[in-house]
């Protein structure tokens, strides 16, 4: 089983090319079967700007979830719920589902699907009055968001050369940090300037003209060669993937790796706003180009790392990998740390103040 894991992984870096040639008959109606010129670019536009609209739609409740958490009278528990417990059952249940629709239908609709899903669940989640009829919302944008990827990866790979392919893939998550960084910043610009309300019924309807956007650029896409499909169950081949040791650290170092991120997400903002006396606009600020400017950094080096890798043969990809994590680690606890005798000195400046503040009344309050 170790060995079937390790040759599926090895295969599926070749199948690219072979599994997705069009079919005669395909390759005829569709012409040459990849886009060149002002039609990738489109193409690869609009892909970029459907991640970079999922992840500002996911963001958002996070900068503004003070606002949120003081107008439906919410605690943090259910915060977390809203933010983690709907994404995580989602992403959970429905992404393998929507990317084999996505893989043996096509992937188009599914894309398109998703993203007016998710953009009038977020538009909803405005005019939500409860704490149910938000949650309902949360869980329509991470069904949505949970087919977006895999459906986009699809199109991708059946519309833009294979030589292309990797930088076409890396634009596309290049819309994460570039979504964080606006998601933090504007959200928390304009969830104080217009409430959160509007701002998530605005963002609703940008994502309802990104979606025809993306109906309409990539135009029918071309379907794969029904041959080079494997036959093989799907619970087989994810055995057989588990089996091979480097997919099983990769799946765990995911796991992990979002474990420490998620909370770390929701709840940096609230503690800047509520210990530090951040706004809503300056921790969005400040976070969002933090997150931003730092996960282009990541994109980018390490997708410079692999492609060395690959072209040396050596595979030598984990010593960037644990710097990596050891720089997350440390940046993550950093925030709690620092300034908490600032904190702690201004608590003490503020008490005796306002003890001061008592003893100056007293004589005033005695005399006649």
């Amino acid at each position: 089983m170790q060995a079937k894991g390790a040759k599926i992984m090895a295969e599926s870096a070749t199948t690219s090319r072979d599994s997705l040639e069009l079919l005669p008959d395909a390759a005829q109606r569709y012409g040459a079967g990849y886009v060149e010129g002002w039609r990738a670019g489109a193409l690869l536009l609009t892909f970029f700007l459907v991640s970079a609209l999922s992840q500002v739609d996911r963001i958002l409740p996070y900068i503004m979830a003070e606002s949120i958490k003081a107008e439906l009278s919410l605690n943090d528990t259910q915060i977390g719920l809203l933010t983690g417990i709907a994404f995580a059952v989602c992403y959970t249940l429905l992404s393998l589902p929507l990317a084999r629709a996505a893989d043996r239908g096509s992937p188009r609709f599914v894309l398109v699907s998703c993203i007016f899903l998710w953009s009038a669940m977020t538009a909803l989640g405005g005019l939500a009055s409860s704490f149910l009829l938000l949650a309902l919302t949360r869980f329509g944008v991470a069904f949505g968001e949970a087919g977006a990827t895999p459906a986009a990866h699809a199109i991708i790979a059946r519309w833009i050369r294979p030589e292309r392919r990797g930088l076409a893939i890396g634009l596309f998550a290049m819309g994460i940090p570039l979504g964080t960084m606006v998601g933090f910043a504007a959200g928390g610009a304009l969830g104080d300037a217009l409430g959160w309300r509007m701002v998530l019924i605005g963002a609703g309807v940008i994502g309802l003209g990104i979606g025809a956007m993306a109906l309409a650029v990539p135009g029918p896409t071309p379907p794969r060669r029904t041959e080079a499909t494997s036959e093989e169950p799907f619970l087989r081949t994810s055995l057989a993937l588990l089996s091979s040791p480097g997919f099983r650290w990769l799946f765990v170092g995911a796991i992990v790796a979002s474990f420490a991120a998620a909370p770390f997400y929701v709840f940096a903002a609230p503690f800047l706003i509520r210990t530090h006396g951040f706004t809503a606009s300056g921790a969005g600020l400040a976070f969002g180009l933090l997150q931003g400017l730092m996960g282009l950094a990541g994109t980018l080096l390490g997708g410079r790392f692999f492609d060395r890798a690959v072209r040396t043969g050596t595979g030598r990809v984990l010593g960037p990998l644990w710097g990596g994590l050891v720089f997350q680690q440390v940046s993550i606890g950093s925030p709690f740390l620092v300034g908490q005798e600032e904190v702690f000195e201004l608590r003490k400046s503020k008490d005796f103040g306002e003890k001061a503040e008592e003893k100056d009344d007293e004589p005033c309050q005695n005399n006649p």
